[in-house]
């Protein structure tokens, strides 16, 4: 997103004063989610919070969507465990599965692929090096070079001090359980 103010070639360069915002603390999250479970006479269980902010480094799309599923699958009267992230998190790519069938399906076969790889490394580096062409089986480096540029106009990947990552965390995890 910021690419599209900070990028020379882009419309909107320079027409906004960018600002960094750092992740909303933890312990706000806690109390956040436990003021709302309690307001409709239900509990959140010790240590749920921190494991969905810390599986989701605290990026608050995903923090609220997982804190907003939990709720809905929570019974009146009951309390949110950490046995129930599993369920929840399930329940959310449930219902992006056809979404994410359709971006595969729209891919190119070594976008495809080299999507799936990074997915499964969780933070890739050095993706046209020979080690991870093997690794995956991807054909060659200057194949790896413009799939990778692909994905990256696409907003599928994200690169950050040298790391590869899939910009969709929820679409990754989904990638890691079906490919």
């Amino acid at each position: 997103m910021g690419n599209m103010f900070a990028n020379a070639s882009r419309p909107f360069y320079q027409s906004v004063s960018m600002m960094y915002l750092e992740c909303i603390g933890l312990s706000e999250y806690e109390n956040f989610a436990r003021r709302h479970f309690e307001n409709s006479g239900r509990k959140i269980g010790q240590g749920v919070v921190a494991d969905i902010y810390d599986r989701f480094d605290g990026v608050t799309w995903y923090v609220q969507k997982m804190l907003n599923m939990l709720y809905g699958i929570t019974p009146e009267r009951g309390e949110c465990r950490a046995e129930m992230l599993p369920e929840a998190l399930g329940n959310i790519l449930d219902s992006y599965k056809y979404t994410y069938q359709e971006i595969l399906f729209r891919l190119p076969e070594r976008q495809k692929e080299l999507l799936i790889a990074i997915s499964k490394e969780g933070a890739a580096r050095a993706v046209t090096s020979g080690e991870f062409v093997q690794k995956y089986s991807l054909p060659s480096p200057s194949s790896v070079q413009a799939a990778l540029k692909g994905l990256l106009e696409k907003d599928f990947v994200t690169h950050e001090q040298g790391v590869y990552r899939i910009y969709d965390k929820f679409f990754g995890i989904w990638l890691n359980k079906n490919y």
